[in-house]
């Protein structure tokens, strides 16, 4: 075993125990286990794991110890005997070529992975069984699919509650339109044929100006240094702009809200359906109350 702090250089194939020493220069330990490693510092060098090899067992990096395969990140296709415990690696969302893969052991639903940031603060998670959570609101540039879709709603979060009474004038003023989208502002990049709505209109609506955000960009070549918080993508409502077009970010819109006032306009429809039901009922009524004195005489 070599004293710790020793300069490694390349003499160290087929050694096991490397407690505090520090490599430089090519290191190749062939199918030897690295144990006892208190600290590895690794400036400009790169550090493989597969070799060239798609998967399998005894490849990839053993979180818990290297005896458990449950707790890995490793590299390859999705097919039978590709995983790091030996049996199939799954396919991704939509694709079956190579992926770099994480195992984690699933059990109680009380696993999964979790991204923090320097502030101890969990910013995203997926637990064992594949459900996620954000820290913050989640955006997806082209869509987003799947069968549930929650969105807090406590009455205990909200604050100056009134009723909404407008819900069909509103909706009156809505043109859902059939359009080519691309994916990059003011150029015909990437058309994808869409129906909605266009957020300049939905911004000239006062009921509904909230519902259209503005996608603020990241600053040109941002500079971050250690430590710092970095520069963040921010989504916020207009201050009433002079004019919508002359926005920089690209506008977004929150068909939630939108949505929530179909509901109040439905409601608001269904108000005048029953009252005229109600009249055509009275005046059926007098209707046969005329032909019954007609009817007599």
């Amino acid at each position: 075993t070599p004293d710790a702090g020793t300069n490694l250089g390349t003499t160290l194939a087929g050694k096991a125990d490397l407690a505090g020493c520090q490599f430089s220069g090519t290191v190749d330990l062939g199918n030897q286990l690295l144990k006892n490693i208190n600290k590895v510092e690794c400036y400009s060098c790169q550090l493989g794991v597969q070799n060239g090899v798609d998967g399998g067992t005894g490849r990839g990096i053993y979180f818990w110890h290297t005896g458990d395969a449950n707790w890995t990140a490793y590299m390859s296709q999705s097919g039978t005997g590709k995983n790091s415990a030996g049996g199939t690696a799954p396919a991704g969302g939509f694709f079956t070529g190579h992926a770099i893969r994480h195992r984690i052991y699933n059990a109680s639903l009380q696993r999964g992975f979790v991204w923090e940031n320097a502030s101890n603060v969990c910013i995203f998670s997926v637990r064992e069984d594949g459900v996620g959570f954000f820290s913050n609101a989640v955006y997806a540039h082209n869509g987003y699919g799947g069968s549930h879709t929650w969105l807090n709603s406590d009455d205990r979060l909200k604050f100056e509650e009134t009723a909404v009474s407008d819900g069909l004038a509103t909706i009156r003023q809505l043109r859902p339109m059939r359009y080519l989208k691309s994916d990059t502002l003011n150029e015909r990049s990437n058309l994808r044929t869409e129906v909605g709505l266009i957020a300049q209109e939905v911004f000239e609506i006062p009921q509904l100006k909230h519902c259209v955000l503005e996608k603020m960009p990241l600053p040109d070549n941002p500079i971050v240094e250690p430590g710092d918080e970095g520069p963040e993508v921010t989504h916020a409502p207009f201050a009433n702009p002079t004019s919508i077009n002359e926005a920089s970010g690209q506008l977004e819109l929150v068909y939630t809200d939108i949505f929530n006032y179909t509901i109040q306009a439905v409601k608001e429809l269904d108000a005048i359906v029953q009252a005229q039901a109600a009249t055509i009922a009275a005046l059926q009524s007098e209707v046969q109350a005329l032909k019954s004195v007609n009817f007599l005489v």
